[in-house]
């Protein structure tokens, strides 16, 4: 409640999901639960999502009409709905090749 309207939000999350939401140690936070939250308490006009975790594809359901009214969303996922984020066992796509790319020495992302 605490920004300005030209404000934009970047979500980011990378950890466990659950075809309906981001699962935590204790508890799931439900995707529609979390959008709804932000559309009402957000007081920018864009979102921002960034989300590396199994099943993260069912995000984008609610980011789109009659769902959100609000503000302009935009969702960059590791996975499609209702899909595991690797095939080959590796989770955190996302998280991984940046710390990879940042351990590489002077920031630079390997090309191989």
């Amino acid at each position: 409640q605490h920004t300005s309207r030209g404000t934009t939000l970047v979500f980011s999350y990378g950890g466990h999901g659950k075809a309906a939401g981001f699962k935590t140690i204790q508890e799931t936070w439900r995707f529609r639960s979390v959008v709804e939250m932000i559309d009402v308490h957000f007081a920018g006009e864009r979102v921002l999502f960034l989300v590396d975790c199994c099943a993260s594809g069912n995000l984008a359901t609610w980011l789109a009409p009659p769902h959100v009214r609000q503000k302009k969303y935009a969702c960059l996922t590791t996975s499609l709905q209702y899909m595991a984020t690797s095939d080959v066992g590796e989770e955190w796509v996302t998280n991984l090749a940046t710390i990879k790319s940042l351990q590489c020495g002077g920031g630079r992302v390997p090309l191989s």
